[in-house]
């Protein structure tokens, strides 16, 4: 009875988690959350993930489930690269925006 207790706990628990955000999120997603801004006109998802650059995981991840939906292109779709030393250490961004 204990285990069947604990594994409710834990499907509980990640429909908590999935029910935070409106679209799952890529693995290893950190600081997940979700603003409403304008509800059902304007929402956002939002998150950290680190990985070696130049990867893509997320934009991979993105693709296969808004795979249907039509793409849509800002002014470029290259990475950017810039420091940033705001903090107490100086960093090299590199960063890919696309909506």
């Amino acid at each position: 009875m204990t285990h069947l207790g604990l594994a409710v706990a834990i499907v509980a628990a990640a429909t908590a988690v999935a029910a935070e955000t409106m679209y799952p999120v890529p693995k290893g997603a950190l600081e997940v959350g979700h603003v409403a801004l304008q509800p059902g006109v304007y929402e956002e998802d939002h998150f950290f993930l680190t990985e070696p650059y130049p990867r893509t995981s997320a934009l991979t991840h993105y693709a296969s489930i808004f795979s249907r939906w039509h793409s849509c292109h800002g002014a470029g779709d290259e990475w950017q690269s810039f420091a940033d030393a705001s903090g107490s250490e100086p960093l090299f961004i590199h960063q890919l925006i696309r909506h």
